[in-house]
């Protein structure tokens, strides 16, 4: 009887120890708006000391997914989370411009990310301070997505969070 009890114990904690924790503050379980609002809010709490003025006007662009060789394509996936990501800031009293930058918030250019002159043709049209320039790839069942905070006045990166996805079929 005794061994029935101690086996029982022992699989229930093999068990318990292959569970994931969710962040946080995140009940499980953890979906990818959680997973998302979660980055987004690393994201502007590491960005400055103090974090990330509410007031601020940032754009978001969808994410570029960077399985192909076009950096400014993304998906389905990309237009969900960057969707995400902006609810989650007007959520937190961030203006936000419903602005489609179709993931050409960035170009690739000698190795370097440098902002497009249709980027700063926004700022100036939108009066905004910042912007959200994402990526995504997937590597088996899991799709990694990494998200910069870019100071539109000088093009620096000011602020990066990321966070994995377990995918479970397409999107």
């Amino acid at each position: 009887m005794r061994f029935a009890y101690l086996f029982t114990a022992v699989v229930a904690a093999g068990l318990a120890a292959c569970v994931q924790s969710p962040p946080t503050g995140y009940a499980t379980p953890v979906t990818l708006s959680e997973q998302t609002g979660f980055a987004v809010d690393r994201l502007m709490a590491g960005a400055t000391p103090g974090g990330v003025p509410r007031n601020m006007t940032i754009l978001v662009a969808s994410l570029a997914d960077l399985r192909g060789s076009e950096i400014r394509q993304t998906s389905n996936f990309g237009r969900l989370v960057s969707e995400q990501i902006s609810e989650h800031l007007v959520q937190q009293g961030y203006r936000v411009p419903e602005v489609r930058l179709a993931g050409s918030i960035l170009l690739k250019d000698s190795g370097e990310f440098v902002l497009s002159r249709q980027l700063q043709d926004l700022r100036r049209s939108h009066n905004a301070e910042l912007a959200i320039a994402s990526t995504f790839t997937s590597i088996g069942p899991r799709t990694y997505v990494n998200l910069k905070l870019i100071r539109l006045a000088d093009a620096m990166a000011i602020g990066a969070s990321d966070f994995e996805w377990r995918r479970i079929g397409d999107y």
